[in-house]
């Protein structure tokens, strides 16, 4: 009988300790699993750094142009100002439109957008005093392109465009291909874009055309 009753009792004590061990082995190896995993996800997100810091250019290998474009844009803007992704893509789509419209390089107005408001469209930029047409007055630019009206009033008001249209995208930007067109950029770029800022700034228009071609790098 005692025997017996040893024996029942070792058998069920066995197989508690053989179920215990089951469930342990499951679980090391569920934990043996999730840490492999997420070593894999790490060195992955390694070799995509790595990727980044070597050539950019090559994750938009496979890409159109458009998105190349775009993901720059997002990308910058990650880096900067944060705008709304809603808002990048339809500064490129005004902008594509506005060339259209007034034959002036899409990109070129972008490179003014980045460098005037890093695309925040609502920007009101700080008040300058200045001369307008021999008149000391406090002016401010506006909008994506930095446009001031004050220079351009009669210009823009004969293409519909008022002092309140230029925190609206498309408005603004082609109140800047019409001042663009104004100062004959197809004839010299550089010289347009001094005028455009004002002051004959040359430095200005080395900026914006340095953007330009960062620009064109990723659509051609």
């Amino acid at each position: 009988m005692k025997k017996h009753l040893l024996l029942t009792l070792f058998t069920g004590i066995t197989l508690y300790s053989n179920e215990v061990t089951t469930e342990f082995d499951k679980s090391l190896r569920e934990k043996i699993m999730i840490q492999t995993e997420f070593i894999k996800t790490k060195n992955k997100l390694k070799e995509v750094n790595k990727t980044k810091k070597l050539k950019i250019q090559d994750l938009f290998k496979d890409l159109n142009t458009t998105s190349a474009l775009e993901t720059y844009l997002n990308d910058y803007n990650k880096r900067s100002y944060k705008v709304p992704r809603w808002a990048i893509n339809s500064i490129i789509k005004h902008s594509k439109n506005v060339d259209k419209e007034y034959n002036v390089d899409y990109t070129l107005i972008l490179a003014i957008a980045i460098r005037e408001s890093g695309f925040r469209y609502d920007l009101n930029h700080k008040p300058v005093k200045t001369k307008v047409y021999g008149e000391l007055k406090t002016v401010q630019a506006k909008g994506l392109t930095g446009i001031i009206f004050d220079f351009h009033a009669k210009r823009l008001k004969k293409a519909h465009i008022y002092r309140g249209d230029l925190f609206d995208i498309h408005q603004n930007l082609r109140a800047c291909a019409i001042i663009l067109k104004h100062y004959r950029v197809d004839k010299n770029k550089k010289r347009a874009l001094a005028k455009f800022y004002g002051a004959n700034n040359y430095k200005y228009a080395q900026e914006v055309i340095a953007i330009q071609n960062k620009l064109k790098a990723y659509i051609n």
